[in-house]
C-alpha cells in the first residue's frame, strides 16, 4: 500500500484537510474590531463571540479529509480501483464547493458589515489538496491502465 504514490498523496491530502479545519482563513477588519472566518464561523479574536455561523465549511473539510482517508484503502480489485477514482473524482468538486461557499461566505460577511479582507495562507490548503487529489486520482488510473493491460497479454 505504501510503495504507492498515489497513497502518499491521499495521507498528504488527509492532512491539509485536517490542518485547513482547525486554522483562521480570512481575517476581517472592521472600524472598531477584528473578527475572524474559521472552519465553524466567523468569531472575534478570541473565539467566544460568533457572528456567523459557517459549519458547512467545517463539515466539507472534515468530509473531504474522510474520503481521502478511505480511498488510501480502496486498492485491492478492479472495481475498488473505479471507485477509487470515483471517490477521488467526488472529492475535487467538493473542494471545489467548499473554496466557492468560503467565497460566498467572506463576500456576503464583508459587504454586509463593510469590512476589509485579510487572507490567510491556510486557506490555500484546499487548492493544494485538489492538486494532490487530481495527482492520486492520475495514479490511479495509471495503474488500472497497467494492470487491464497485464490482463489482455495473458
Amino acid at each position: 500500500m505504501w510503495q504507492r504514490i498515489q497513497t502518499v498523496w491521499l495521507v498528504a491530502v488527509v492532512i491539509l484537510m485536517a490542518l485547513f479545519v482547525s486554522q483562521p482563513l480570512v481575517l476581517f477588519t472592521l472600524p472598531d474590531q477584528t473578527h475572524l472566518l474559521g472552519a465553524w464561523g466567523i468569531t472575534d479574536l478570541s473565539g467566544m463571540k460568533t457572528y456567523y455561523s459557517a459549519w458547512p465549511i467545517g463539515v466539507l473539510g472534515i468530509l473531504d479529509a474522510l474520503i481521502a482517508l478511505v480511498s488510501i484503502f480502496l486498492y485491492k480489485d478492479s472495481t475498488s480501483r473505479t471507485f477509487q477514482i470515483r471517490l477521488g473524482t467526488l472529492n475535487v468538486l467538493l473542494m471545489i464547493g467548499l473554496l466557492l461557499y468560503i467565497a460566498f461566505v467572506v463576500w456576503s460577511y464583508s459587504s454586509s458589515a463593510s469590512a476589509e479582507i485579510g487572507i490567510k495562507a491556510w486557506l490555500a490548503l484546499p487548492m493544494i489538496s485538489i492538486i494532490l487529489q487530481l495527482l492520486a486520482v492520475r495514479a490511479v488510473l495509471k495503474d488500472e491502465t497497467l494492470v487491464r493491460m497485464s490482463n489482455r497479454l495473458r
